[in-house]
């Protein structure tokens, strides 16, 4: 049934019967209706996730609502990477507006590999895979190696390179044996559609039953047929034989709203008897293209001669928009004399943008993988002198080693790591196994961050020295990436002594460099080249294993259930009046109010205590009053508050400074550097002689009344000797972002059964960073603060007041800006209250499609890029609308918007470079970032670009958790950061694959906030699915048939294992890896210590 729609069927394991194919969910639009039209099959959506479609189908004459159960089907479909399925099955497309893509330019025939881009076609040619192809068929009649299932060559040096290879006397020593001679391979053991070879026939033949294979070799018809529908027959000539017309770059910054441009298509023939009968774009199925971008300047039919060429018009008129434009068009021909008919299709391509933006941020160099490090390990380095800030602390008790344990750096694919870590977890959490399970989630997390550690490592590098110092320039050290803080270790090695290796601490870190002291017998000469190894200081994980294995583990805390509600009571109205508000705007906020109150009168030893505080609604001015009252109303109250960065814990003491140096302590880790503490702060700290932050002992920390410290810093205190119990009470503030060790490294080692905790934080914006995708998917990802939320008595309804409080005054957002996330985020419990001067003051800028209307979404079809050396991506025309409207908004003389008052919000680190890049000097000081970077942030003016634009990549993103399609709480952040006006700029057929994102764009449609590239859907008609899990999955729709909804469930949960384990190899889970380790925001530890 799926075979004429090019698309491969597999069966999952799950108990239905479900296949999985090859389909995007865009492409479900008329599918269904042609399934049901050939096939006589009744279908119905049931949902989708990422880019599969979930298809409940009826066998023929059955009903939906009358079917047994036994003969229903549930069926997943996914495209070739958004491939128009017909174009892939037959060579053309006869839908007439078809909304897939037709660009049949991008096929590598070597691998099989349909790319969606000419950069993603150039990389790829670049890459290691590809060259590999290459040359295994180059040497398909060389010789195989047995031990390592590789096909050599023929040439004997290159035999007896491999011989003494570290790979070959790696496998060969596990083996016990060695090879002195290589087989020929075989039409048995060689497979063509996959360029390898087998070691032996039985594994060939497994091979060729694999889901990899089969879809390769489908591919591989794929671009067969492709191939075969761009040539030349038949005795007709068409041009453009490369299957391609490039019409030249339009520079958008030259031509009038009436430009068009038009290039030629030439045909010959050898027969009087031809001739061209009709043309049309496949995007269309007419003479125009969908968007009327493209059209004929000729009317077919048209006879044919030899000797009078016809020349075909294109012509192209982007209509003022700019971007990235294709479409493919199909010539047919007929032969009068025998009435043979057939087809030629050519891709047409062109791109408009701003020209010199192309020119100064086009990529140096094609993106190519980084191969794995095969150098040589460090061993045994001569230690180098520690920097005072190691040694300023008086511990009274050394931290435990924790050394991390081989058992949990796992290999192979994602689902196979999951697999193997979770057989090593405990079957369930609770107090027993508490520590077991999170320990070992925070080991699986170090291998990970040793690993993406190393991309940073460096080679051939020299080093300047100034006195003491060895001075080592770290590219990306301004941005964190990576973050090194004094008293850290850099391995470094000569490389005319590659086998020495010495531990360079460092002691000075400057913008783009850091001075290291080495050992007494490290002797540099001016000229030498390094090799620099990064590593990863083991205090904070240290710290936060020391805390799991702290005896204190009360249910209460950690798992709080009905019967430890008892004695606990919503304020009543009584008990809120009687609080004198130290900040009058309290007063006159209910929600914020009663939070406060049922703060201050919670008796010792409760559960803890939730602050819900969604964007803009006062979270830490609540915390700060509750604080402030606590102190007021319980003369011996000694408070902690915590957060897991500096900053955060910054503004608590910021706002508790009235309290005077005798009452409040702000501790900070030695290796904190002093000039990122806030200057109003620097009497409320303890600096050593070596101006280092320290503590003089626990009686000194015991006179103060509050103490302000990072969640990791809070671990000097019991290491001082600061008693459990001291403190009555733990505030910890934005306690959704980080993760649950990190939390209970106050609470475990301070609290005791009669310590008050009060969290605070929104679960809805983004947790904790985690490089680990498998701790990720394991927990580790899942903070406190949201593992609480999901437990019954933690329900707003019911125990509001009485174990958590939601805000719902928002004082950022204008009420346009506030509508979708309050919607689809907060159930429309949110009230718009910001200041009117600040949320209307840009209801009549330029830049808006409608006035009053403060929220812009600008359409657009750029094209992804990535630059030599680096995974993250880029869009070159997304940053020239910023720009523009960076500039319209600048240069705007009536209503006046400084460079402090806009933000640029990316999900890619490759794009903020080059806005950077592209806003200075002129606009220097717009705070350009990721989501992840701007949370807790607000700005006047938020600009967003989401950089995809092609089908391929977004599938990568889903699965890889990166970008904006992935997380529901990321949106969120991203569209709450805005006082005033929020504009979006990206590629809405890529956006609205999401239901989440295209209810967004419908929003902005409807109220008519929308510019540029249109929608190719119906604005007016929202999808049924609203937001669902992480990982881009979204809620399945209701059948109303129990039994098919558990079956959907289940099709979930196989789908799942099936996308994440059986079909990703080892390398793309590395590579996905790295581009993780790109794109997740920068090392944040130097903020948290």
């Amino acid at each position: 049934m799926l075979a004429a729609y090019g698309i491969q069927a597999r069966e999952l394991n799950t108990p239905c019967a479900v296949f999985a194919g090859i389909l995007t969910t865009s492409q479900w639009n008329g599918f269904p209706d042609r399934l049901h039209t050939q096939k006589g099959k009744n279908v119905a959506l049931l949902g989708t996730m990422g880019e599969t479609v979930i298809v409940y189908i009826l066998p023929e004459g059955g009903t939906r609502g009358g079917a047994p159960a036994t003969s229903h089907h549930l069926c997943t479909f996914t495209f070739f990477m958004g491939l128009c399925p017909e174009l892939a099955g037959t060579g053309t497309c006869s839908l007439l507006d078809c909304k897939q893509s037709h660009d049949t330019s991008l096929f590598c025939a070597d691998c099989n590999v349909l790319c969606m881009s000419r950069s993603q076609l150039n990389s790829h040619l670049k890459g290691r895979k590809h060259q590999k192809v290459v040359q295994s068929r180059a040497n398909e009649s060389g010789h195989i190696c047995r031990i390592c299932n590789m096909v050599i060559g023929t040439n004997p040096t290159v035999w007896a390179m491999h011989i003494e290879g570290k790979r070959h006397r790696t496998n060969a020593g596990g083996l016990g044996t060695t090879v002195v001679a290589g087989d020929t391979p075989t039409s048995d053991t060689w497979c063509d559609v996959c360029a390898m070879c087998l070691p032996t026939r039985q594994v060939a033949e497994a091979h060729r039953e694999s889901l990899k294979h089969k879809r390769r070799a489908q591919l591989a018809e794929v671009g067969g047929r492709i191939k075969e529908s761009q040539q030349s027959k038949h005795g007709v000539l068409v041009s453009h034989d490369s299957g391609i017309v490039d019409m030249p770059f339009v520079d958008v910054e030259t031509i009038s709203e009436a430009f068009s441009r038009t290039s030629e298509i030439k045909i010959t023939a050898d027969s009087p008897l031809s001739r061209l009968v009709s043309v049309r774009f496949l995007s269309s199925g007419a003479a125009v293209s969908r968007q009327s971008w493209f059209y004929i300047g000729a009317t077919p039919p048209v006879r044919l001669y030899k000797d009078d060429p016809l020349d075909l018009p294109i012509i192209f008129e982007p209509a003022g928009q700019q971007g990235y434009f294709t479409d493919t068009i199909e010539l047919n021909f007929e032969n009068t004399g025998s009435g043979q008919q057939w087809k030629v299709s050519r891709t047409i391509r062109v791109t408009v943008g701003v020209a010199a933006d192309h020119a100064l941020l086009q990529p140096v160099a094609p993106y190519v993988r980084r191969p794995r490090r095969t150098g040589l390990q460090v061993q045994d380095p001569l230690p180098g002198p520690v920097p005072p800030s190691k040694t300023t602390i008086p511990y009274i008790k050394p931290f435990p080693r924790y050394p991390l344990k081989d058992t949990y750096a796992t290999r192979g694919s994602f689902g196979q790591r999951v697999a193997t870590i979770q057989s090593m977890l405990p079957r369930t959490v609770d107090g027993r196994t508490y520590k077991e399970f999170w320990s070992a989630l925070l080991f699986v997390e170090e291998h990970q961050m040793r690993v993406d550690i190393e991309e940073y490592d460096l080679v051939g590098v020299p080093l300047t020295r100034h006195e003491r110092y060895f001075y080592l320039e770290v590219p990306g050290l301004a941005e964190n990436r990576p973050s090194v803080l004094v008293g850290d270790s850099v391995h470094l090695s000569l490389q005319r002594n590659r086998n020495q290796w010495f531990e360079g601490r460092v002691h000075v870190v400057r913008e783009k460099e850091v001075g290291l002291r080495f050992h007494a017998r490290f002797a540099y000469n001016t000229g030498d080249l390094c090799e620099a190894r990064f590593t990863i200081p083991r205090i904070t994980i240290r710290r936060m294993h020391d805390a799991l294995n702290n005896a204190f583990s009360p249910d209460r805390i950690l798992f709080p259930n009905a019967s430890h509600l008892r004695g606990l009571r919503r304020p009543s109205s009584r008990d809120m009046q009687r609080i004198v508000t130290f900040n009058p705007l309290i007063a006159s906020n209910p929600p914020q109010l009663q939070a406060v109150t049922a703060v201050v009168n919670r008796p010792p030893g409760s559960i803890p205590f939730i602050i819900w505080g969604p964007p803009g609604t006062g979270k830490t001015i609540t915390v700060v009053e509750s604080i402030r009252q606590v102190l007021e109303n319980n003369p011996q109250a000694r408070i902690l508050a915590c957060a897991p960065s500096n900053s955060a814990a910054d503004l608590i003491a910021q706002r508790l400074i009235s309290l005077g140096r005798d009452q409040l302590f702000r501790l900070n880790a030695p290796s904190r550097d002093r000039r990122l503490l806030p200057d109003e702060l620097r009497d409320f700290v303890y600096m050593d002689r070596d101006n280092c932050f320290s503590v003089r002992d626990a009686s000194h920390l015991n006179q103060f009344r509050v103490v302000v410290s990072t969640c990791m810093s809070a671990s000097i205190l019991s290491g001082v000797g600061v008693e459990s119990g001291h403190f009555t009470h733990i505030f910890v503030d934005e306690a959704g972002q980080a993760m649950e060790p990190e939390i209970m490294v106050p609470i475990k080692t301070i609290a005791d059964e009669q310590t008050t905790i009060i969290l605070s934080g929104d679960p809805k914006q983004l947790g904790p960073i985690i490089r680990s995708a498998v701790a990720s998917r394991l927990g580790l990802a899942t903070s406190f603060l949201n593992r609480l939320v999901e437990r019954p008595v933690y329900s707003d309804r019911g125990n509001s007041g009485i174990t958590m409080v939601k805000l719902t005054k928002n004082w950022r957002n204008h009420a346009s800006i506030l509508q979708f996330p309050n919607d689809n985020f907060y159930n429309g419990e949110l009230e718009a209250c910001g200041p009117l001067t600040v949320i209307n003051s840009l209801l009549e800028s330029p830049v808006l499609a409608r006035k009053n209307f403060p929220v812009v979404f600008h359409g657009i079809a750029g094209l992804d890029a990535r630059e030599e050396g680096s995974p993250s991506f880029f869009n070159v025309d997304e940053i020239s609308l910023i720009y523009k409207y960076v500039d319209e908004l600048r240069n705007d003389r009536v209503r006046r918007i400084t460079n402090q008052d806009i933000g640029v919000i990316s999900p890619y680190n490759a794009q903020g470079k080059k806005l950077r890049k592209r806003l200075q000097p002129q606009y220097e000081g717009i705070q350009v970032g990721s989501v992840e970077q701007f949370q807790g942030q607000e700005r006047t003016v938020i600009l967003i670009t989401t950089v995809r634009s092609q089908r391929s990549n977004v599938h990568h993103d889903l699965k890889h958790l990166l970008g904006f399609l992935v997380s529901p709480r990321r949106m969120n952040v991203a569209l709450t950061r805005a006082k005033a006006l929020l504009v979006v700029v990206g590629n809405p057929l890529i956006l609205g694959l999401d239901p989440l994102w295209r209810k967004f764009l419908n929003y902005v449609y409807r109220n008519g906030g929308w510019k540029g590239l249109q929608p190719d859907w119906d604005p007016n008609q929202d999808p049924p699915d609203g937001p669902g899990g992480s990982g881009g999955e979204r809620t399945l729709k209701k059948t109303g048939r129990p039994e098919m909804e558990s079956l959907a469930e289940e099709l979930m949960h196989g789908l799942r294992r099936a996308m994440e384990g059986d079909t990703d190899s080892e390398d793309d889970y590395d590579e996905g890896r790295r581009e993780a380790n790109e794109d997740r925001g920068p090392w944040v530890r130097g903020d948290n210590e």
